[in-house]
């Protein structure tokens, strides 16, 4: 058995032996490990967690179990090759080494890179510009403010970030990242629409009044 009898030696650790008899000690599996002298069940090989893998062989330490690198991660257990690391795939990244899960850019960024291990590659959307997409993986998901608005937040995660322009201007920019797109209606002109697109909305004074300014 696993356990030494006279005349007979247990099984090392990293081994064990269920049956009786002087057939060899059988080694633990790649991806696991037993630091369990004279075992008798292959019970006693315990898997490697996920987010990490072990190539050996009748491992008898937990240490034999290599972590994934930053910018992968696996939720295998009992892994037994690094090809079980997954690469983070574009719009989330992995700062940690053996992580089971990638973290996804949060809305108003983006990432294209595969296999990223830093949140830095979660780039903002510019100015004038929103996403509500989390784990977004093209800047394409970054929408443009409607004319009428303006947005001067890098990384807006709303449209709601898109601020209409006040009664007396308007905008026909598409995309404004800033309130001087906001154009004032001519003199003597005025209007009370909000969030106004075309200087059609701009009225000429009544014969017995003048804009303020």
């Amino acid at each position: 058995t696993g356990l030494a009898a006279e005349g007979c030696t247990q099984c090392v650790a990293g081994t064990y032996k269920e049956t009786v008899g002087s057939s060899a000690c059988t080694v633990c599996k790649a991806g696991t490990y037993s630091d369990e002298g004279g075992a008798s069940s292959s019970s006693t090989c315990m898997s490697c967690e996920a987010g990490t893998y072990s190539a050996t062989v009748g491992a008898d330490v937990s240490s034999t179990c290599m972590s994934c690198k930053a910018g992968t991660c696996s939720d295998e257990v009992g892994a037994y090759s690094d090809s079980t690391c997954m690469s983070c795939v574009a719009g989330t990244y992995s700062t940690a080494v053996g992580a089971t899960e990638c973290t996804s850019c949060e809305a108003g960024t983006f990432s294209a890179t595969v296999g990223a291990f830093s949140s830095s590659t979660c780039k903002s959307c510019l100015a004038g510009t929103y996403s509500a997409v989390v784990g977004a993986n093209t800047s394409s998901t970054c929408k443009s403010c409607l004319t009428g608005t303006y947005s001067d937040t890098v990384g807006a995660n709303s449209s709601s970030m898109c601020t209409s322009c006040l009664a007396g201007t308007y905008s026909t920019t598409v995309g404004a990242g800033s309130p001087s797109t906001c154009t004032s209606c001519l003199t003597d002109t005025y209007s009370v629409t909000v969030g106004a697109d075309s200087n059609s909305t701009c009225l000429s004074c009544p014969s017995n009044s003048v804009s303020m300014k």
